[in-house]
């Protein structure tokens, strides 16, 4: 009883803090600037109201289970935008290096597909199913895991790439990017923890994981702000002292390293 409790908490907490997050970005006029974040909060918000009305009804799409039917195509989209909203921080963060931008774009959309192609090869595979009914949920659960571990990465890249060379980046964008990677790694910990140790984590997990959602939504829709646009700092400044002419050096390396990968892009 207390565990259904609570999963039906977190499952409402979560649609509203959705619904609060993008209103949030509305508000401040912010939704035109981070579109990507916008439309995938939009579709999360849309798709976890379709699912709560399919499984309380068992309305039927197609003569087939109508809650499975819109779960099992709607989940990759939400993959797809998970992954283009990591792209678009990245690209802001960014914004003025066109050359090295354009790099990194491409080599995390290879990445991103040949990472895909091996995790389904390997996941056909797999014949544990855990504590899940259904071996095919087994295999979406594993599937996101895969993605969340490849978002994970993609972030942490991100970061310790600007964090290397200082540069000075919009507040918004470190919260975002701390909430929606914080999330991907938090996730996929979680699932490691779970494969580890085995279905006595299952419950843990699976409110754990729930919490941690609420608290990236709850952190992104407090902290972002219209004067988080203006307030630029390195990550280095949050717990060092500046150094300038370290600075200045590694800005004058990461806009020579542009120059070069704008002019062979452009060929």
């Amino acid at each position: 009883m207390g565990t259904a409790f609570l999963r039906e908490a977190l499952l409402w907490a979560g649609i509203a803090l959705k619904a609060l997050l993008l209103a949030r970005l509305l508000q401040l006029r912010l939704a035109a600037k981070y579109r990507v974040v916008a439309v995938c909060l939009g579709f999360s918000f849309m798709r976890s109201l379709a699912l709560l009305y399919l499984s309380r009804s068992g309305a039927r799409l197609w003569g087939l289970n109508g809650y499975a039917v819109v779960y099992v195509f709607s989940q990759p989209v939400l993959w797809v935008l998970y992954f283009l909203v990591i792209l678009e921080l990245y690209s802001r963060m960014l914004q003025d290096f066109r050359g090295v931008r354009r790099l990194g774009q491409l080599v995390a959309l290879a990445t991103l597909g040949s990472a895909t192609a091996a995790c389904c090869a390997l996941l056909v595979l797999n014949q544990g199913s855990g504590s899940f009914r259904y071996p095919f949920l087994f295999y979406l659960a594993r599937q996101e895991q895969s993605v969340f571990l490849c978002l994970s990465a993609a972030t942490l890249v991100v970061v310790c790439f600007v964090s290397y060379y200082r540069l000075a980046v919009a507040r918004n964008l470190w919260i975002l990017c701390a909430s929606f990677g914080g999330y991907f790694f938090v996730s996929t910990a979680l699932w490691a923890l779970y494969q580890y140790i085995g279905d006595d984590l299952y419950q843990s997990r699976t409110l754990l994981n729930g919490f941690f959602f609420l608290a990236s939504l709850l952190g992104a829709t407090v902290f972002v702000s219209r004067a988080g646009e203006t307030a630029a700092a390195p990550i280095s400044a949050l717990w060092g002292e500046s150094n300038k002419e370290r600075e200045l050096d590694l800005l004058l390396r990461l806009q020579g390293m542009n120059q070069t990968l704008a002019k062979v892009l452009r060929q």
